[in-house]
């Protein structure tokens, strides 16, 4: 069967949440291969789960990503393209209703700074960090998130990975300089959120299930705050 017929039988198995899968070549045909939705809200968006996709690389070679739209047209949200670009592949996206299809390649999109869209581990606060030092012409390490955002509570990741992508840690003492990472906690053990000073009082950050946006560093903040990092530049 056609992997496009396999896919759209799967997006019609429901109605009321997105579907999503991979397309890989195994043994020199492109098979679609189902994957669980593992994101908080399957009605507006996908997450593809990582065991599905190891599976689908242990089973061949990925060459594009599928899922549905399931209420609108299949035309590309900022998300998806800004997860097109993050994963490197081609997208496919279909309405199983109209079995309309629209398919699209990276083309070095790239969301705004203020504004985007959260999804974890594509659009989310350590994505914004990437994409800012980037307007800089300066890299940061991206790195592979759990499952779930509720995993990095008690798993101490960003204390891990920060120094890991071209970080140092600088004293509380020592002035803010606009480019300086923000670690800071509001639940849990470990801390859960980074943001960047912009200068003048300000951050950007992209809290989860926000837009990203420009925010005043302020007392709430400040006290969430528990290291600072300067790029090593």
């Amino acid at each position: 069967m056609d992997w496009k017929k396999s896919a759209l039988i799967h997006a019609k198995e429901t109605n009321t949440k997105e579907v999503c899968g991979l397309i890989c070549i195994v043994k020199g045909r492109k098979k679609y291969w189902p994957c669980e939705n593992i994101a908080d809200d399957p009605t507006d968006g996908f997450c593809l789960s990582p065991d599905d996709w190891m599976k689908a690389e242990d089973a061949g070679e990925l060459v594009g990503v599928f899922h549905s739209h399931p209420f609108t047209s299949p035309q590309p949200s900022q998300v998806d393209l800004s997860s097109c670009e993050h994963l490197g592949l081609p997208f496919y996206i279909v309405n199983p209703q109209t079995e309309q299809w629209h398919e699209f390649k990276p083309t070095g999109y790239k969301a705004p700074l203020i504004g985007r869209q959260w999804t974890w581990g594509s659009s989310d606060c350590w994505t914004l960090v990437i994409d800012y030092f980037a307007e800089k012409g300066l890299k940061v390490k991206n790195w592979k998130r759990p499952n779930k955002p509720e995993e990095i509570l008690t798993n101490g990741i960003f204390e891990r990975l920060i120094p890991r992508s071209n970080f140092v840690e600088i004293d509380d003492n020592r002035e803010m300089l606009p480019g300086d990472l923000l670690l800071m906690k509001f639940t849990g053990l470990d801390p859960d959120h980074v943001a960047i000073y912009v200068g003048e009082q300000m951050v950007l950050q992209h809290m989860g299930g926000r837009l990203s946006s420009r925010d005043l560093y302020n007392q709430f903040l400040i006290d969430a705050t528990v290291r600072r990092y300067r790029h090593a530049a």
